[in-house]
């Protein structure tokens, strides 16, 4: 069955078992671009995320750092180098539907 909506495109509506699957395809999609960067002290990176990720499947996307001392980062994805060491950034990714995916990247920074 499909909606035709005006001016937002065709809706499909899905059985549980399509669902399901399509819910599965788009928490597979979360990815990072990177899992490791270095940096060096004093400098910034991005977090960015693969490209097969669609941005319209996402809620919200909350930033956490293993070692604020090391790296910081803000809510932007933003990442700050402190000081010389390793933290990993933890990125959790909840999706619209309300299913929620942690990826990782290990963070080196350099003198």
């Amino acid at each position: 069955m499909t909606a035709d909506t005006k001016d937002a495109g065709d809706y499909v509506l899905l059985n549980e078992k399509d669902a399901k699957a399509l819910s599965s395809k788009i928490l597979k999609s979360v990815a990072l671009k990177d899992t490791k960067k270095t940096v060096a002290n004093g400098k910034k990176a991005k977090v960015t995320f693969d490209k097969n990720l669609n941005m319209e499947n996402v809620k919200k996307i909350t930033y956490t750092s293993s070692k604020k001392s090391v790296v910081t980062v803000n809510k932007n994805g933003t990442i700050v180098a402190k000081k010389a060491g390793k933290a990993v950034v933890k990125v959790k990714v909840t999706l619209k539907n309300g299913k929620t995916k942690t990826v990782k990247m290990t963070i080196k920074v350099t003198k």
